[in-house]
């Protein structure tokens, strides 16, 4: 799987998108210009490695899926699982 820059912005676009947010919105949130972000979703820039993280971290989603488009939400879908499983052991004591 390689990296691919202007679908690396595509996906930050659609993040942006998904939480309803303008261009000039998430650029205040990562204290970028709203430039440096249309170039970021465009694909004609990548940002510094510590922008790509803090990308990831405020969008709640892995630097692979992010950077190379795989596991989508891991870490927000791995914190909902063991909340669930947490329920489930909870329920079945009561039941036991």
């Amino acid at each position: 799987m390689l990296f691919n820059q202007e679908t690396y912005g595509k996906r930050i676009k659609m993040l942006r998108d998904e939480k309803g947010l303008t261009q000039e919105q998430l650029a205040d949130v990562l204290h970028i210009s709203d430039v440096h972000l249309r170039r970021l979703e465009a694909g004609r820039s990548t940002g510094s490695v510590e922008l790509v993280v803090e990308i990831a971290e405020y969008f709640d989603v892995s630097l692979d899926y992010l950077l190379l488009g795989v596991n989508r939400g891991s870490g927000k879908m791995r914190k909902d699982i063991l909340a669930i499983a947490g329920r489930l052991i909870s329920i079945a004591e009561e039941l036991g």
